[in-house]
């Protein structure tokens, strides 16, 4: 992370960087689950393994209220929940768990884009953002960023305190202008020798809300506690093998005296 402030450059600029290596098997290919049992590998899809740059993105705000923001952007930073989110290598592994897989049709991992945020109000924040729905991992981007494959996104976070605990409210929009194959096919494709055509759907589109709400809490520590996260996920379902997705659980630190990890 650089901070141009600090680093007596300029005032409101930020520059961050991830650089990721991904190495071996995973077991993912022989669950017969529908969603990974761990994210992590899902991610280098479909590049493997390698040692790659999944976010180099520079920000700038204009004023303590707006920003604008550029580069290989690391899309699951989207849909943000303080007890299941990330890529698997915290909290939960469980694709189903890291984030909401009904955008994992429309958002690669990995893609080139830009947007702004604006911060309307203390503990209110809007973003949107556009980036190349062919974006992989292991490319730049710039070879496809301009091919008309276009993911635009939307997101409004809200902070809340109920029962006086910290809580957090998340509703957002994806929707892709790519052509994808449809769900619904004409079985004669997979009989070999006929010529039977494979139907596409123009674009897809998913929307989607989390919530995490802390029920017992340190106070001297509000991030140190548990409570409820939950999420739904709807999609287009025509494009989108996911349809629909609920899922509700509990998470959390500190349940252990002694033990605040």
């Amino acid at each position: 992370n650089l901070d141009t402030a600090k680093a007596d450059l300029w005032g409101g600029g930020f520059l961050e960087v991830h650089a990721e290596t991904y190495w071996g098997q995973t077991v993912n290919d022989f669950t017969g689950a529908a969603l990974a049992v761990n994210t992590d590998p899902v991610m280098s899809l479909p590049a493997g393994n390698g040692t790659y740059l999944s976010h180099v993105v520079f920000t700038q705000f204009l004023s303590e209220r707006f920003a604008l923001f550029f580069g290989k952007l690391d899309t699951t930073v989207g849909d943000a929940n303080r007890f299941a989110h990330g890529v698997g290598d915290q909290r939960f592994m469980n694709f189903g768990f890291s984030f909401n897989p009904v955008l994992s049709r429309t958002g690669p991992y990995s893609a080139l884009g830009a947007g702004f945020l604006l911060i309307p109000a203390e503990g209110l924040s809007f973003s949107f953002t556009v980036f190349d729905t062919d974006g992989t991992i292991s490319s730049s981007g710039f070879d496809t960023a301009f091919n008309g494959n276009t993911t635009y996104s939307a997101e409004l976070i809200a902070d809340t305190a109920f029962f006086s605990k910290s809580g957090r409210h998340t509703f957002g929009l994806s929707v892709s202008t790519k052509d994808f194959s449809s769900v619904d096919q004409d079985p004669r494709i997979f009989v070999p020798g006929l010529d039977a055509p494979v139907a596409e759907e123009d674009g897809s589109w998913a929307i989607y809300y989390n919530f995490d709400q802390y029920l017992v809490a340190d106070p001297s520590d509000p991030t140190s506690g548990w409570g409820l996260f939950g999420r739904i996920g709807v999609s287009d379902g025509d494009a989108n093998i996911l349809h629909r997705f609920y899922s509700l659980g509990i998470g959390g630190t500190g349940l252990i005296p002694g033990r605040d990890r």
